[in-house]
């Protein structure tokens, strides 16, 4: 499907405009949540590129020390906003757009291919995991992306993996390895993802009945176990203490 030109029209305005309704934190006056909402169910797809493109914004080094002099001075005349602020509307952008921003899946990719900055890169990964199944094409990078040295882009992509839950062969095994990473978020996000798979996740049942045994996992664990494997999910909780995991009945 071809995406239009970017930065579409709605009631006279550009969409990076209506886009602001979506900013966090940066006390700026202009369109409220509902204008935005409104704007981007108007535009449809057409709003795709324009979301794309505020991904992969970057604050250049001027910038940043304007936004810091901007703080220090209560510079309220200056409107500047963060590429990270940019980057989370973006994601709510793809959220609001349901199941229209599925075909979004080739450009977020291609950007995941670039050289993107820390922040872009996790949100990239969080708008393609939105995209579930359609986005298995994505696959390959998250699995890169699953072993990265930072901890926020690997939670992004282990989280991606669940959401679009494609090739259980290749996805599987790092989730696994990933129930041990030293990082408490990329464990819980691990534990989760696995129960997206449901019974395909099957050989990582033992993983997850070891996870049981620790606190930030466990409750996670528990209900990817009876996704995968109520039978098994039910037998592990009967060899737990009862303070570690709730009882439940017996699968029928």
């Amino acid at each position: 499907m071809a995406l239009k030109p970017s930065d579409p029209l709605y009631n006279g305005k550009r969409l990076s405009h209506w886009m602001e309704g979506y900013y966090v934190g940066t006390g700026a006056e202009g369109p409220s949540y509902e204008d935005t909402q409104n704007a981007l169910v108007a535009l449809g797809t057409n709003s795709i590129p324009t979301l794309v493109q505020m991904l992969r914004e970057e604050d250049s080094p001027i910038k940043i020390k304007l936004v810091a002099l901007s703080k220090k001075y209560n510079f309220s005349n200056l409107h500047l906003v963060r590429a990270q602020v940019k980057h989370a509307a973006a994601v709510r952008g793809f959220h609001t757009l349901g199941v229209q921003a599925q075909c979004a899946a080739p450009a977020l990719i291609a950007s995941l291919q670039d050289d993107l900055s820390i922040d872009s890169r996790v949100q990239t990964l969080n708008a393609l995991a939105l995209l579930g199944p359609s986005a298995s094409g994505a696959i390959p990078l998250l699995v890169r992306d699953s072993s990265h040295t930072n901890e926020h882009i690997r939670a992004s992509a282990i989280m991606a993996l669940g959401f679009i839950h494609a090739e259980p062969e290749a996805s599987i095994p790092l989730l696994i390895k990933a129930l041990t990473d030293n990082s408490v978020g990329v464990r819980i996000l691990a534990a989760q993802s696995l129960g997206y798979y449901g019974s395909a996740a099957q050989s990582a049942v033992p993983a997850l009945i070891l996870a049981l045994q620790d606190r930030f996992t466990r409750e996670a664990a528990d209900r990817s176990l009876d996704k995968i494997d109520p039978e098994e999910a039910f037998l592990a909780r009967m060899k737990m203490k009862p303070r570690h995991v709730k009882s439940k009945n017996h699968p029928k």
